[in-house]
């Protein structure tokens, strides 16, 4: 049952951070996407200790409007960095989206 409940989190994740870019960034969004290390719920906070959260994005959101399409942007995410090798294979545009999601990490 926990598999399920994570595998439940992780499409939440995804379906979040997809709602923050314009739908003509999607098809690279899902590939940097599939980089993130979503699974890992013990993250380091910046009081140096090692936390494990129960959802690694914020509640809270700030809705924008770009083009007349409304973006959901999270106020805060949570994730660990991604593995460098992989950030490696991305386009320069997934690595513009990667910076994007990361603008608005808890460690800045």
């Amino acid at each position: 049952m926990l598999k399920i409940f994570k595998k439940n989190l992780k499409s939440e994740y995804k379906e979040r951070l997809t709602k923050a870019f314009p739908k003509e960034l999607h098809s690279d969004l899902n590939e940097v996407i599939k980089i993130l290390p979503l699974e890992n719920s013990k993250i380091e906070l910046s009081d140096g200790k090692t936390h494990e959260l129960d959802n690694l994005i914020h509640p809270t959101e700030h809705n924008a409007v770009v083009n007349n399409e409304t973006l959901i942007i999270p106020y805060r995410l949570y994730f660990n960095e991604p593995n460098p090798e992989l950030e490696n294979k991305l386009t320069i545009r997934q690595k513009d989206i990667l910076n994007c999601i990361y603008l608005r990490h808890h460690n800045g």
